[in-house]
């Protein structure tokens, strides 16, 4: 697995920490592979699919990319 980061991109990596079926270490590659331009949020409870459909998780991306349209 390999991440070529966009230019000037700003990238939020949503994880939790009961998926199985995608590994923290994806997470931490794609962060790492952002440095400084990637959020890392962590969740519990949701696993995999959840994920996308949580509120806070939601709020959290809605906030995320309001940010970065101003």
């Amino acid at each position: 697995f390999s991440v070529h980061p966009a230019p000037g991109a700003d990238v939020l990596v949503v994880h939790d920490a009961g998926d199985r079926v995608v590994d923290r270490t994806q997470a931490d590659l794609i962060t790492a592979a952002y440095g400084s331009r990637a959020t890392l949020l962590e969740t519990q409870g949701l696993g995999h699919a959840r994920i996308l459909r949580d509120p806070d998780v939601i709020a959290a991306a809605v906030g995320f990319l309001a940010g970065r349209a101003s």
